[in-house]
């Protein structure tokens, strides 16, 4: 054996033929790695082996860990005590060195995040998307994946595995191994070049450098294959060894959020918070600590309501019986231009297992900027004073820009304005809803009629924050004034109001058949001109206070206040010439900037600014919101 040995050496450090070389002989061992013959030949002309890729893999994960340890750990790392993980997706594997594209996933763990480079987009997105999902149930939490659109481009079909270790290279010695304090890293490669035939050549001397060390401490010692390979890999501890005594106290300190998800009997439990935002209320979740399929959501966000509760209450969960306190915002950072924050808003059902994405809720909306500077999603730019935080709706694709109050660098709950509908007084949130026409179908007049008839009756239907659909009170043959528990008992009230709701949705291209109609939008609401009239608090509102009345349906139930959105396309509708809600509207409206709507809880303020060619250049409410609790939420 020890002759075997011997000649071995020889012959790989002298080229000397004693025998043939195999292309599948072995040409290095590396942790877990072996190369052979034919995937150093490959990686010196050619495309890189999967072999190859690992090891320059493990190479660049060692040279980190490293970093991190000071001694040389394994090549794999362990996922559950992780900070970062690299995963290199490959697409149509059909042999052991078949991989035919190679990419770059960076799981980075205490951040939640996925992120994909390719070097052929769009390439192994869907692949790379398959894998973080893995990770992620393997985990028990979620990442938000982030498709690296500005990665360096290859040049030919072959040098995606060089792309692949170089970048991996990169991202970790000079991107997150300089992350010595709370700073921001930025993980894009925008600008940056890579030469594949240098990386290529440097490759194949590391390859070599290591097998030269190894030989050398084989011939000396006839020394475990460990032993020699820690021995190779000293001389990078001097390289890192600086830079390792320089952030070593002052590296961040992460803690992994405190989700959990159980099959057996136990509850579940996952991070949020509540608040409630204008007439609304709902649980706020972070993107990141939600599962990354949107498909698995659904059994949370039912199991937090409290969904469905065949008696309408709700009891169960946190949900309060009626649309508009069952509801729920997910929030995360924004990689968009000029963005903050982004959020998703999710209509849950009462009675139903409805997870709605479809629309989005102003009054919620009224919470999202104060919940991401209480959370620490973002921080504000001033520890006191007023502070205006731009976010961005992915169900409407608009933004919205919140401007609100901050106090010792949180979101100030006390103040001295009032909104009808919501007892006591808190600080203003000014709502600014940027050029908001279009929401979901792309126009103002998504019919392209001012007037439509569905079931003999004129409609007007809108698209401004979210679309609306306006009949008269008086064509419907009940008086506008009525409170939501009377709207429930005229019969056959509320069919008609669906039927009519139904038709218009179609007729707007929202939906081919009635089944396929969302349950939240389009609001539907009755009007009718300014009187006065009691409201559900028993007081009587004054008539010449307003400037027109409106009782809206949200889900198939009476509004006990109006929807924000709707009241975005209603004001716009007001100064819309021969529409339903113009003919209503008291004659001095469209002289004014602004529009006075009564509704069951009060009055509401909703300010259109449209430009002489008929845009809506923005449309501001102004709500208040507070945070309820945050902390740790249960569900079954």
């Amino acid at each position: 054996m020890g002759f075997e040995r011997l000649l071995g050496c020889v012959r790989r450090l002298f080229c000397a033929d004693l025998t043939q070389a195999s292309p599948d002989d072995t040409y290095l061992t590396y942790h877990d790695i072996s190369l052979t013959n034919e995937d150093v030949d490959t990686l010196k002309n050619d495309w890189l082996t999967d072999n190859v890729g690992a090891n320059g893999s493990a190479h660049s994960v060692s040279q980190a860990n490293m970093f991190k340890t000071g001694q040389v750990p394994r090549a794999r790392s362990h996922f559950t005590i992780s900070n970062h993980q690299h995963h290199p997706p490959t697409t149509h594997l059909t042999e052991a060195e078949g991989g035919t594209h190679w990419s770059l996933l960076l799981v980075s763990v205490v951040d939640g995040v996925a992120f994909h480079y390719d070097s052929l987009p769009p390439g192994n997105r869907n692949e790379a998307l398959r894998v973080a999902q893995k990770v992620s149930m393997i985990l028990d939490r979620g990442f938000r994946f982030v498709q690296l659109d500005d990665s360096p481009v290859q040049e030919n079909s072959s040098d995606c595995g060089v792309f692949v270790c170089l970048t991996m290279r990169h991202l970790l010695i000079n991107r997150l191994l300089k992350a010595c304090t709370s700073e921001k890293v930025s993980m894009s490669l925008g600008g940056k070049k890579v030469n594949a035939s240098a990386g290529r050549r440097e490759m194949v001397r590391i390859i070599d450098r290591f097998r030269k060390k190894k030989d050398h401490k084989s011939s000396r010692k006839w020394e475990p294959a460990d032993s020699a390979q820690e021995d190779c890999t000293k001389t990078y501890n001097v390289d890192l060894q600086r830079l390792h005594n320089q952030c070593q106290h002052s590296r961040r300190t992460y803690s992994r959020s405190p989700i959990s998800f159980q099959n057996g009997l136990k509850q579940n439990r996952i991070p949020a918070a509540y608040y409630r935002g204008g007439t609304s209320r709902g649980v706020i979740f972070q993107t990141k600590d939600l599962p990354l399929a949107r498909a698995d959501w659904a059994p949370i966000f039912l199991g937090v309501m409290g969904s469905p509760d065949s008696n309408g209450r709700q009891l169960d969960g946190l949900g309060g019986g009626i649309s508009s306190l069952s509801k729920i915002c997910v929030v995360g950072p924004s990689d968009r231009p000029g963005i903050d924050v982004e959020f998703t808003f999710v209509q849950v059902g009462v009675k139903s297992t409805d997870i709605d994405y479809s629309g989005n809720c102003g009054n919620l909306s009224s919470a999202i900027g104060p919940f991401a500077v209480d959370s620490g999603i973002i921080r504000p730019t001033c520890e006191y004073g007023d502070v205006t935080v731009r976010i961005y709706n992915t169900n409407t694709d608009k933004v919205i820009e919140a401007t609100f109050p901050v106090h010792g660098g949180e979101a100030l709950a006390h103040g001295d304005f009032a909104i009808d509908g919501v007892a006591g007084t808190a600080a203003k949130v000014k709502l600014d809803f940027i050029k908001p026409s279009g929401s979901k179908t792309g126009k103002m007049l998504p019919t392209g009629n001012v007037v439509d008839y569905f079931d003999g009756i004129r409609t007007t239907c809108v698209d401004v924050g979210n679309p609306s659909v306006f009949v008269s009170a008086e064509e419907l043959g009940v008086s506008g004034t009525i409170l939501p528990d009377e709207t429930q008992n005229v019969p056959g009230l509320l069919d008609r109001l669906e039927s009519i709701r139904q038709q218009a949705t179609m007729k707007m291209g929202m939906a081919s058949t009635p089944r396929e109609v969302p349950a939240s939008i389009p609001k539907i609401c009755f009007v009718s001109q300014p009187s006065s009239h009691s409201l559900l608090s028993g007081e009587i509102l004054d008539g010449d206070s307003v400037d027109v009345v409106v009782r809206a349906i949200s889900v198939g139930q009476p509004h006990r206040a109006l929807p924000i959105t709707t009241s975005l396309s209603l004001a716009v509708a007001a100064k819309i010439q021969g529409s339903v809600v113009n003919q209503l509207v008291r004659a001095s409206v469209e002289d004014k900037e602004e529009l006075v709507i009564g509704h069951s809880s009060g009055k509401l303020v909703v300010g259109a600014s449209i430009k002489a060619d008929g845009e809506v250049e923005k449309a501001s409410v102004y709500r208040t919101a507070r945070r309820l609790m945050d902390g740790i939420i249960y569900w079954k």
